[in-house]
């Protein structure tokens, strides 16, 4: 049960925590800047999500 009330107060999985599952591949540089936007302002996390699915659009459609 341990694990289950740790989980619950971080909001995250048994396995994130133990390092398994799909987000032990992820790069930790990347997971640290995902934390980061996670803290600011609601306002500033849209306009830095809006420019990044631009960009990663515009990327897929360059790669057709």
């Amino acid at each position: 049960m341990r694990h289950s009330r740790t989980s619950g107060e971080f909001n995250v999985s048994v396995d994130f925590i133990i390092g398994e599952g799909q987000l032990s591949s992820y790069d930790k540089e990347l997971l640290k800047r995902i934390d980061d936007i996670e803290n600011l302002p609601q306002e500033d996390k849209q306009h830095i999500f809006y420019m990044i699915d631009n960009i990663v659009k515009a990327v897929k459609l360059k790669n057709i």
